[in-house]
């Protein structure tokens, strides 16, 4: 049997349901996410740099490199900005759960952002049309807008 995956940010509901209902999933953190969570860590003028370091990390072409571009970002940040480094270490294994899928998936199971990216378009009807009469004509507003899309999810 194919090993499971699970992709999210750091929201411990989803991770806890995760192990109760599907134990042994395989959890990959969102690097979007961590990216945004670590910066934020650091003098906005370090930001560019560092954003380009943390990339090195997750678009490196095996483990092992990406390894050590984390090795990098630790060694030049580590000493003035533990934080961020701190921010980066305490999820490195689930940052790294991709590269123990086939390379060809990597691009859209190392982030959740394909996801939210549909849902950011239904956030926003949603917000316009102030919210929906009933279940029926959201779940129809949803259905047209993800066909549009060309990502429907029914």
């Amino acid at each position: 049997m194919a090993p499971k995956l699970a992709i999210a940010d750091g929201a411990l509901g989803f991770w806890a349901a995760i192990e109760e209902v599907f134990p042994g999933t395989k959890q990959q953190r969102c690097w979007v996410h961590k990216t945004a969570n670590v910066l934020d860590k650091l003098p906005k003028k370090l930001q560019p740099k560092a954003k380009e370091s943390i990339h090195e990390i997750y678009l490196a072409p095996t483990k092992e490199d990406a390894l050590k571009a984390y090795d990098r970002f630790r060694h030049i940040y580590g000493a003035k900005y533990e934080k961020a480094c701190l921010c980066l270490e305490k999820d490195r294994d689930a940052l790294m759960c991709f590269y123990d899928f086939p390379a060809e998936h990597w691009k859209h199971i190392r982030t959740t952002n394909p996801i939210e990216s549909t849902f950011a378009t239904l956030r926003h009807r949603q917000r316009l049309t102030k919210g929906n009469d009933n279940r029926e004509a959201t779940l129809a507003m949803v259905y047209k807008l993800t066909a549009a899309l060309g990502t429907a999810i029914f």
